[in-house]
């Protein structure tokens, strides 16, 4: 599986926190600090850990150190495993779509469209017009479907990994998450902390849902899968 591939190659020489051998592929994970770019760029958007692939056989994973030592059961091997599981699933879900769908109704679209160009009719034009939207709306049909079946994968995925790691623990990690990543946005933006006790009590706890475990592998990152 092809995920996040620019990012995979930025390695040259460095040397990674750990190497994992599982089924007969390799996941590597990273440092975020010896690739200052990546963690401008995605410590930014409150990721603060990456997936990459080439091939869906060699994995790279960018991780904020400090988070990395915190929330190591969440990278063990196992969970890793079921992890690697998942992008095989969206591999299986892509492949579907793009050659048992996405490809014959273009082909099929395209075939009638230069076979009706060579009908001198007025008519013909607004049949072409007619395919190209209908060939579009199947594309766009088939897409939502592989992306809901991913994010139904997601959520296994994650179910999974709290039979691993034990629901309590998986409770306790999420919100210890949610409380690193407070602290560590204060720590680069202290003129955003709130000062006033009174005023922060009554702020609401924002929801974390379950599917945020995931670190590259949320939908939104589905869309560079598929394609």
């Amino acid at each position: 599986m092809k995920v996040n591939v620019k990012l995979y190659n930025l390695v040259n020489g460095q040397s990674p926190l750990d190497v994992q051998q599982i089924d007969n592929r390799n996941v590597e994970i990273y440092s975020m600090v010896d690739f200052p770019q990546v963690k401008e760029e995605f410590i930014r958007q409150g990721r603060f850990a990456v997936w990459s692939s080439v091939d869906g056989n060699n994995y790279r994973i960018f991780i904020e150190p400090g988070y990395y030592n915190e929330f190591k059961e969440l990278y063990s091997l196992p969970v890793n495993k079921i992890w690697v599981d998942f992008w095989d699933a969206c591999e299986k879900l892509s492949h579907t779509a793009t050659f048992k769908i996405i490809i014959p109704v273009t082909g099929v679209a395209l075939a009638a469209c230069v076979g009706l160009s060579f009908w001198k009719s007025e008519i013909s034009s607004y049949i072409s017009i007619a395919l190209v939207i209908l060939a579009f709306l199947v594309m766009m049909i088939s897409n939502s479907r592989a992306k809901s079946k991913i994010q139904q994968e997601n959520v296994k995925s994650v179910e999974l990994i709290k039979k691993e790691v034990g629901e309590k623990r998986f409770e306790q990690l999420i919100e210890a998450r949610k409380d690193y990543t407070d602290k560590y946005f204060a720590a680069i933006y202290p003129e955003d902390v709130v000062e006033d006790e009174a005023e922060t009590e009554a702020l609401e706890e924002p929801v974390v849902e379950e599917a945020q475990v995931v670190e590259t592998t949320e939908v939104e990152e589905k869309k560079e899968v598929i394609e």
